[in-house]
C-alpha cells in the first residue's frame, strides 16, 4: 500500500518524463524545418577552382605568381545558338496613313472624316477606333470629348488606332479646325404706320437715307464679342503743333444684347465684331430737315426761259428735269412759267418748290388796240409799247435818223416818224425790236 509520499514522487517522475518528450519532440521538428528551407532555397555550390595546365609560350615569359581562372561559359555563343534553333516573329503594324493632318471647316458646315491609305497589298482585316480631344477657341488645353461636331469654334484631335488580325496597333493623328469666316448681320427696322392704323416694320438698308428713328439690332453665327458706333457728322478735333487739324470720332461702345435706337441727325457708322475678328459696319444716315433749294431764271430766246433749281444736298430725280450731280437741274421752258414742282432729298424730306416766270414780251399797240404790224402810221391813232417780264428790265431805243440812245417807258407814246431801234435786256438776255413809223397822209 502506497503512502502519500509515495503517490507525489510517482506524479513528479512522470511530469519529468513528460517534459523530456516535449523537448525532444521540439528540438526535432526545428531541425526538420531548417531542412526543408534548405532545401527551398538551394544556394548555389562555389564554383570549383582548378589550376589550369601551364602551356609554354614562346617569346612569353612565365607569371612567377600563381593565378586561377574561373570557368566561364561564353554566353554570347550559347545566345547565338539558341536564337539560330528559335524562329523569331516579326511584329507587322498596319500599312496605313491618310491624305491630310490638318483640315479647316466653316462652322455649321459638313465635315466628312479621310478614309484610310492603305501603303501595302494585303487583305488583312483592319479595325479602326476613334478618340476626340477637343481645344475651345479660347482656350489652350485638350480635352477627351464623345463626338465631333461643328457646331462649335474650336480645333479637335482625332486619332485613329487601325488594329490588324493579329492585334498590332498603327496610330494617326490629324487635326479639323473649326472656323467661323461669316460676319455679325446688322438690322435696321423702321416703323411705319400705315392708312388704316397698322404698324408696318421696314427693313433698312446699309447706306440708306431716313427721316424717321430708325432701331438697330444684332447677331452672328457664332458670338459678337464687341459693338460700337460714331456720328461721322459730329467731330471732336484736336490741335496740334502743327496748323492742320485732326478729326477724331467720338466712339460710342454699345452693350452687347442691347437694342441700339438712332433718334438725331447725322451720318452714323455702326460696327459689331465677332470672337473671331469678323467686323461688319453699317452706314446710316438721318436727316430731318427739308432741302434748301434756289432757282435761276435765264431767258434763252424768244419765250425760252432756262431755269436752273440749286439744292444744298443730294435730291432725287426730278421728272423733265436734267442734272449732272443731283444738286444742279435744269430745264428751258417755253413762254410764260407758272408750276409747282417737289424737290425730296434722299431721307424723304420734300420741299415744295413755285416756278413763276415771264419772259420778255414786247406788246406794239396803236389806238388802244394790239397789233402785229411793225409799219405803223400815226394818222391811225396813238402808238406805244407794252413791254412785260419778271425781272426789272431795262429799255433803250434810238431812232436810225437820229443815233440817240433814249430811255423808253411802258405806255410811252410814240409820236416822231423814223426807224426805231429798242433794246430790251433783263441783265443777261436782250431783245431787239424794229419799228417804223411815219406821218404821211394818202395824199401825199
Amino acid at each position: 500500500m502506497l503512502n502519500q509520499n509515495d503517490k507525489k514522487n510517482i506524479i513528479v517522475v512522470i511530469l519529468v518524463v513528460i517534459l523530456i518528450l516535449g523537448i525532444f519532440l521540439v528540438t526535432n521538428g526545428l531541425q526538420k524545418v531548417k531542412e526543408l528551407e534548405k532545401e527551398k532555397y538551394l544556394l548555389p555550390e562555389e564554383p570549383t577552382i582548378t589550376e589550369p595546365e601551364k602551356e609554354e609560350n614562346p617569346g612569353q615569359s612565365e607569371d612567377s605568381s600563381n593565378s586561377y581562372f574561373l570557368p566561364v561559359q561564353n554566353k554570347q555563343e550559347e545566345k547565338h545558338s539558341e536564337k539560330s534553333e528559335t524562329t523569331i516573329v516579326e511584329k507587322n503594324n498596319p500599312k496605313v496613313t491618310i491624305a491630310s493632318t490638318y483640315y479647316c471647316v466653316s462652322l455649321h458646315d459638313s465635315f466628312t472624316f479621310p478614309e484610310l491609305i492603305s501603303l501595302e497589298d494585303s487583305n488583312d482585316h483592319l479595325s479602326v477606333t476613334i478618340t476626340y480631344m477637343f481645344q475651345a477657341l479660347d482656350s489652350i488645353d485638350f480635352i477627351p470629348v464623345m463626338e465631333f461636331s461643328t457646331e462649335k469654334l474650336g480645333t479637335y484631335k482625332i486619332t485613329y488606332y487601325v488594329e490588324n488580325e493579329e492585334h498590332n496597333i498603327t496610330v494617326l493623328e490629324f487635326y479639323v479646325e473649326i472656323l467661323d469666316n461669316v460676319s455679325p448681320i446688322i438690322e435696321g427696322i423702321v416703323e411705319r404706320e400705315t392708312a388704316d392704323g397698322f404698324i408696318e416694320y421696314i427693313p433698312v438698308e446699309n447706306g440708306s437715307f431716313l427721316h424717321e428713328t430708325v432701331t438697330f439690332s444684332f447677331r452672328d453665327d457664332d458670338e459678337i464679342r464687341y459693338l460700337e458706333y460714331y456720328n461721322a457728322s459730329i467731330d471732336n478735333t484736336i490741335e496740334g503743333s502743327q496748323l492742320e487739324e485732326f478729326a477724331m470720332p467720338t466712339i460710342i461702345p454699345i452693350e452687347v444684347g442691347s437694342i441700339l435706337e438712332l433718334t438725331e441727325e447725322g451720318e452714323y457708322h455702326i460696327r459689331a465684331y465677332d470672337r473671331s475678328g469678323n467686323v461688319t459696319e453699317f452706314v446710316v444716315t438721318l436727316d430731318f430737315t427739308n432741302p434748301e433749294i434756289e432757282v435761276n431764271y435765264q431767258q434763252v430766246g424768244e419765250n425760252l426761259t432756262l431755269v436752273t433749281m440749286t439744292s444744298n444736298e443730294i435730291l432725287l430725280d426730278v421728272s423733265g428735269w436734267e442734272t449732272t450731280d443731283h444738286q444742279t437741274f435744269q430745264k428751258i421752258y417755253q413762254n410764260t412759267i407758272k408750276e409747282e414742282i417737289i424737290g425730296e432729298d434722299l431721307a424723304g424730306n420734300q420741299e415744295m418748290i413755285s416756278l413763276e416766270f415771264v419772259p420778255i414780251t414786247v406788246e406794239v399797240i396803236q389806238n388802244e388796240q394790239i397789233t402785229q404790224s411793225r409799219n405803223l402810221n400815226q394818222n391811225d391813232g396813238e402808238i406805244k409799247l407794252n413791254i412785260f417780264g419778271t425781272k426789272q428790265l431795262q429799255i433803250t431805243y434810238t431812232i436810225e435818223e437820229e443815233g440817240i440812245v433814249n430811255s423808253y417807258f411802258n405806255q410811252t407814246v410814240l409820236n416822231q416818224d423814223g426807224c426805231y431801234h429798242f433794246y430790251i435786256t433783263d441783265g443777261d438776255y436782250e431783245t431787239v425790236l424794229e419799228l417804223f413809223i411815219s406821218s404821211m397822209g394818202t395824199s401825199d
